[in-house]
């Protein structure tokens, strides 16, 4: 119910400068901006969190500004409890006195601890920016005997395999 309201009553006082910011001067048509983060102020008064949306268009009596206002309160709680289960992964993962990494069924690594890293070789952000394959670091005579092995436990669901890896300091055998 904006009907007749100023559009900055639904902004609470303290996100007023970033909402008439985001308004500032526009005067192309198709020019839009959009801001998360901005608190919202409810009629009873309580406070949500904003997603907010303007486009700048030409009406038949002149220029306006439309704005899109999209309570995103769920969504920063969800992406708040994404942070903190990853956080809760990480320290498991890391946690793990062994090498652990997971691969897709290409063979890619697509998750791995630092044991995996250091016995490699590699550096953690080279770790974890590129993607690398499986494949790559088990000992050439081995590579197919694994690959197969590995075909099985994706079609299966379980299973193990042992193949020798080309770690940083010579060949270690290790089960896969």
């Amino acid at each position: 119910n904006l009907i007749g309201q100023s559009i900055v009553s639904v902004v609470s006082p303290e996100s007023r400068d970033v909402f008439t910011a985001l308004l500032g001067p526009r005067n192309k048509v198709g020019s839009s901006a959009q801001k998360e983060g901005v608190i919202g102020l409810r009629k009873d008064g309580t406070t949500f969190v904003l997603k907010i949306v303007t486009d700048y268009v030409e009406f038949f009596d002149g220029p306006a500004i439309v704005c899109c206002f999209f309570d995103i309160t769920e969504q920063k709680k969800a992406e708040a409890m994404i942070l903190k289960e990853k956080v809760f992964s990480d320290t498991i993962v890391e946690s793990i006195p062994g090498t652990f990494w997971v691969i897709d069924s290409n063979g890619d690594v697509v998750r791995c601890n630092k044991n995996l890293q250091e016995l490699l070789g590699l550096s953690l952000e080279n770790a974890q920016r590129t993607l690398f394959n499986a494949y790559s670091f088990i000992h050439p005579d081995d590579r197919e005997y694994a690959r197969k092995k590995m075909e099985t436990i994706f079609s299966q669901g379980h299973g193990y395999t042992e193949a020798r890896i080309l770690a940083k300091d010579g060949i270690r055998h290790f089960l896969f």
